[in-house]
């Protein structure tokens, strides 16, 4: 959400952060075509947690190289289509780990928490920004929180019996 200002504040030019702002829409919607091929294919824990860690490269490449146009572009379409593919991992496991019966209640559950975090994200980090002229302390902060979510996501164990598994017949 606070992508251009973040990167008009760090030299860009308004043009170029808006163009690029809607590289992450291609992006994730990319990942979103990928996320379910992605999820027959390797472990849906191992897939959460490298989707989760990858967008560490916009904050990194805000911080190291805020107006490098090809840097920024790599750093948006991974961090896109990361969150693309971490939508369709994380609907599979709450699928797995909370079975049919509860699904809504724990998709509903993630789904809020997510929303009210990205709406109260922009409006925290235009404080800090507003305190100290600069959103680097925000983009820092933002660091340890992909590597602790990446920890919780790897700390997962073995798929609980849920007892209301979606029989198929032969």
């Amino acid at each position: 959400m606070n992508l251009v200002p973040i990167q008009v504040s760090l030299g860009m030019d308004k043009g170029s952060a808006a163009w690029l702002a809607g590289l992450s829409g291609i992006g994730t919607h990319a990942g979103m075509v990928i996320g379910g091929p992605l999820l027959d294919r390797f472990s849906a824990r191992t897939i959460i947690v490298v989707t989760t860690l990858l967008p560490m490269s916009l904050p990194l490449g805000l911080l190291l190289a805020p107006t490098s146009i090809p840097v920024m572009v790599a750093a948006v379409l991974v961090s896109g289509a990361m969150g693309g593919v971490r939508i369709s991992a994380i609907v599979y496991l709450v699928s797995r780990y909370f079975g049919a019966r509860s699904f809504g209640t724990f998709y509903g559950t993630v789904s809020t928490t997510t929303g009210v975090s990205a709406g109260l994200g922009p409006i925290l980090a235009n404080y800090v920004y507003d305190l100290n002229h600069s959103y680097e302390l925000v983009i820092w902060a933002a660091l340890p929180g992909y590597v602790l979510a990446a920890a919780l996501y790897a700390s997962l164990g073995a798929y609980p019996n849920c007892g209301d598994e979606i029989k198929v017949r032969p």
